[in-house]
């Protein structure tokens, strides 16, 4: 009778430890495909109400890869503070330098034989060095720099309280958006770098200074005004600086490092883990769903761009409301099943 509580105690903070990241992970691949999904819209200007609707589900997507970021620095500087740097390389670089140059050369070879791009090792190694490989691979060379870093970001966040945490991460802020801002619409350039948590550096150290976050029921709320004005100010700012009939798109309010996405995924990120952590006990079915997608975004994210090109369904004239929800779950499921087939075989689980 004593030992009964503890243990349904244990057992309920490491279903809820493990199933609130696996949460996080899914809803933000879920976005990553839906920008993939609906980017033929956003190049299509000839029908307005459309370009609308388009642009606002892509700005709803944009916090896709701040999540991985932030979720990936709350559980890289959050544990282990024994491990050497060493055995830190040692054990993440193995896990995700096969699945990069396995997909670097199962891409260079479809845009080889598909797209009948001349190939040739001088310009493969190029591209392994600098890309683009394809046009989700600036994710991978991101979060492999930043895996170089993470063993000394992991001591500077520990050595600091979380207040002047809070103010580091105001200096970043201010950094990345205020220097953007005055250059794109004022044609004022910012000599003064701020360069100490600098780009998506911050949004690791945001993971880690946030995740621990527990929400009272007045928070949320604040946080999901906070979210929604970031969501708005990226539609509304896409709308303005697009109106006119652009030759080509200006994709400024959807760069990530912009104050509008910042802010959005912050909050989302804290919404999300807190909403994890509730739904840990939900029914059975939903969190082996949720974990069949959230232990393998890895694999996902690296094939889904590939998956949309096979699966190739065409777009026009239909909504997209009705278009890119479907598609996204089409190309979803396809990644699962075929993760959950590399995941039984021996050698290839290793590239999920």
């Amino acid at each position: 009778m004593h030992t009964s509580a503890p243990a349904a105690v244990l057992t309920a903070f490491v279903k809820e430890k493990y199933f609130a990241p696996d949460f996080v992970r899914a809803i933000a691949i879920v976005l990553v495909i839906v920008i993939h999904v609906v980017c033929p819209y956003l190049t299509d200007f000839s029908h307005e109400h459309v370009w609308k609707m388009a642009n606002m589900i892509e700005s709803a997507a944009r916090p896709c890869v701040p999540l991985f970021f932030m979720l990936t620095g709350f559980l890289l500087l959050d544990s282990q503070p024994t491990e050497s740097i060493g055995a830190f390389y040692k054990k993440r670089f193995g896990r995700i330098l096969i699945p990069f140059f396995f997909w670097a050369a199962v891409y260079f070879g479809w845009r080889h034989f598909y797209h009948h791009e001349p190939m040739h090792l001088s310009k493969m190694l190029k591209e392994l060095y600098s890309g683009p490989i394809f046009y989700h691979f600036g994710f991978m060379f991101t979060l492999i720099s930043l895996y170089l870093v993470t063993p000394f970001i992991r001591i500077l966040v520990r050595g600091v309280s979380d207040r002047n945490l809070l103010w580091l991460l105001g200096l970043w802020f201010v950094g990345q958006t205020v220097p953007i801002i005055s250059a794109k619409f004022f044609h004022v350039y910012c000599l003064f770098p701020l360069e100490l948590v600098t780009r998506y550096s911050g949004y690791f150290v945001a993971g880690y200074c946030f995740a621990r976050t527990k929400l009272s029921g007045k928070q949320a709320v604040w946080l999901i005004l906070l979210a929604l004005a970031g969501y708005a100010a990226t539609v509304i700012g896409t709308q303005i600086i697009n109106a006119g009939a652009p030759k080509q798109m200006d994709e400024f309010f959807y760069d990530y490092l912009s104050p509008n996405v910042i802010v959005a995924s912050v909050c989302l990120f804290v919404l999300l883990l807190n909403a994890g952590h509730k739904l840990s006990g939900a029914n059975p079915i939903f969190r082996r769903a949720i974990s069949a997608i959230g232990s393998t975004t890895l694999g996902i994210y690296l094939m889904q761009s590939l998956i949309i090109e096979v699966v190739n369904i065409p777009w026009h004239g239909i909504s997209p409301l009705l278009y890119v929800p479907s598609m996204t779950v089409y190309v979803l499921a396809i990644c699962v099943m075929i993760c959950t087939v590399l995941s039984r075989l021996p050698v290839l689980k290793k590239v999920i």
